[in-house]
Parts: structure tokens; sequence; C-alpha cells
């Protein structure tokens, strides 16, 4: 149960899912910068039924935590989330 997100990546999208139930709640979109991939939109799941979030800034970041420190395994600041 620790293994709370399913992430996977596919034509210029990351898709964020929960693990347990499947839902797709984040996908993260990127552009082509060179030889970078640059996040450029962020579309959240706002299906009640899904998911009960419904905070623009606390989507973006969460997005983003989820890609750092458990996609990527970066460390958490002192300050937390």
């Amino acid at each position: 149960m620790d293994d709370k997100w399913f992430i996977f990546f596919e034509q210029d999208r990351l898709y964020i899912h929960r693990s347990w139930t499947g839902f797709c709640i984040y996908v993260v979109h990127f552009e082509k910068a060179g030889r970078d991939c640059v996040a450029c939109e962020i579309h959240a799941n706002r299906n009640p039924k899904q998911c009960g979030l419904s905070d623009d800034s606390y989507d973006t970041r969460m997005a983003f935590w989820v890609v750092d420190f458990m996609l990527l395994l970066l460390r958490l600041p002192a300050g937390g989330f």
C-alpha cells in the first residue's frame, strides 16, 4: 500500500494514476526544448467520484511533488510539502 501512484510516460504526456483505484489524477504535458522536455501544462481530474480536490494551486504542487519525490526520488526539503 506504500506505492500510491502508477506513473507512465507516453506521447509527450506523463500520466499519474492512483494505484489502488486506477483513476488518472494528473496528466502533465511536455514540449521538447532542444534535448530536454519541459512541462507546459497539467490537467487535473475534477470528477468528484474519482478525486475530491478542486484547488488548482494544490494540484500543481502535488503533481510536481509526485514527479520530484516519487518518480525522480529527490529528497524532501526540510519544510516538507
